[in-house]
């Protein structure tokens, strides 16, 4: 995959997962997409909490994309989640980022 993501591929990626979000019942004041060479960040501003969800550059789905999202929201930290590697390494799972990274991405 290439390592920029156009305006348009970036509106229709945040149209679908904001849609997603609609459907689960979450207010999204704000949603935004960034490719990075780790994968995907998806950052929301969801009833008044902003999040941020990681994703690799492979297989993932605009639903887990919100139900991730929307569920960081509702536990009212920063989070961040990512599919099991194929290399069989161990999956980040809704570890806060301060815990990983020591800050949050500057989005």
């Amino acid at each position: 995959m290439a390592e920029t993501l156009s305006e348009r591929d970036a509106r229709t990626i945040c149209t679908q997962v904001a849609t997603h979000l609609t459907k689960l019942g979450a207010r999204v004041e704000a949603i935004g997409v960034s490719l990075e060479p780790e994968g995907f960040w998806f950052s929301a501003q969801i009833n008044g909490v902003v999040v941020w969800v990681r994703r690799g550059q492979g297989n993932w789905e605009y639903a887990r994309v919100a139900a991730d999202l929307y569920g960081s929201a509702l536990e009212g930290r920063l989070a961040q989640f990512e599919e099991r590697p194929t290399d069989g390494t161990p999956p980040l799972t809704a570890l806060p980022l301060q815990e990983t990274h020591g800050e949050t991405p500057s989005h």
